[in-house]
């Protein structure tokens, strides 16, 4: 099935790949007509780089880069290039697999790096996951004793997500996030963007984030920009996906 087979390498420390070198068999029924990059910190969850197709020769030799010409490399849309700067829907998602149900206890966003300008389009529609354990109004109270919860727990990367539908288009710089305690947060998050609140682009990426209150900016660590896809660059597991077969 699309997905099912890979092939990759555990590094003793953390690497950057940029470049796959890949010799497929010359017969068409055991040849991939698309390929993802896929990198993961732990073995288990996976975060796709890039993804590469529509141009594959069967059996020839193909050295996969970002933006190659050889193999009409695309860029996995991990951040959009073609994301609008803004817009009325935004969400914050979590994107490493729980053990346990994602609790936020307060959100809030600005429109300044600084994280002193809240946004004052007014909230019109709360944004989330579906199945929410706790109501998503418990994020926005300005009390940190409240607090919603997800309905998955387990859940899968990018599963959980809060966000908010704006009155009118807005460009946000900045979230405050309030996670609970170690158990109930996460770590690994996506700012994301969408025209129309059903399909979503990602703005920045925020790594390392803690339990309690964090403030998350654009413009300071730990944001990574549109040019990096995490801030070490480097991680330890790698692997090539088989996106489509060739039948």
């Amino acid at each position: 099935q699309p997905n099912e087979a890979w092939v990759g390498l555990s590094f003793d420390n953390p690497v950057s790949i940029e470049c796959v070198d890949l010799q497929q068999d010359s017969s068409a029924l055991q040849s991939c007509g698309e390929v993802a990059l896929e990198w993961s910190d732990d073995g288990k969850a996976w975060q796709s780089r890039y993804v590469w197709g529509t141009t594959f020769h069967i059996g020839a030799r193909a050295q996969l880069q970002p933006d190659s010409d050889v193999v009409n490399a695309q860029t996995f849309d991990v951040f959009s290039r073609d994301a609008p700067d803004a817009s009325r829907y935004w969400r914050v998602s979590c994107q490493l697999g729980l053990a346990h149900s994602w609790v936020i206890r307060e959100v809030e966003f600005f429109v300044d790096e600084a994280c002193t300008d809240a946004a004052q389009q007014g909230r019109t529609r709360d944004v989330s996951s579906p199945g929410d354990g706790w109501p998503t109004s418990n994020a926005f109270d300005s009390d940190e004793s409240t607090a919603w919860r997800t309905g998955c727990g387990p859940c899968q990367p990018g599963q959980p997500f809060l966000g908010v539908e704006f009155a009118d288009t807005v460009e946000l710089r900045c979230f405050m996030l309030w996670q609970d305690y170690d158990s109930s947060s996460c770590s690994y998050l996506f700012l994301e963007i969408s025209p129309d609140g059903v399909s979503w682009m990602t703005k920045a990426d925020f790594e390392n984030v803690g339990p309690g209150q964090n403030y998350l900016s654009m413009g300071v660590l730990p944001v990574s920009s549109g040019e990096r896809i995490f801030q070490s660059g480097a991680v330890s597991f790698w692997v090539l996906l088989l996106v489509m077969l060739v039948v």
